[in-house]
C-alpha cells in the first residue's frame, strides 16, 4: 500500500487515478490547513468516488478509497 502526500496541485489527478481504477490501494495524506475536506469530498463525488477522510493526528488527515459508484 502506497502512502502518498496529497497537495492542492495534485489531489484532482490522484482522485482521477482512483476513478480510473489505477492505484486504488493507495492511502492519501494531507495537511488539514492546506486543503478543505469538503472540497475533496465534492471533487470525489463528481468523479463518482466514495472516499473516507479520517484524522491521522491534529495536523494530518488520511483519505482512503472506498469504492467507485456509477
Amino acid at each position: 500500500m502506497a502512502k502518498i502526500k496529497l497537495t492542492t496541485s495534485n489531489y484532482s489527478e490522484l482522485l482521477d487515478d482512483w476513478a480510473n481504477g489505477i492505484a486504488t490501494d493507495n492511502v492519501l495524506f494531507f495537511i488539514k490547513s492546506e486543503i478543505n475536506e469538503n472540497e475533496i469530498y465534492q471533487t470525489a463525488w463528481i468523479k463518482n468516488l466514495l472516499i473516507q477522510i479520517s484524522s491521522f493526528d491534529n495536523f494530518i488527515s488520511k483519505i482512503t478509497y472506498i469504492d467507485t459508484i456509477n
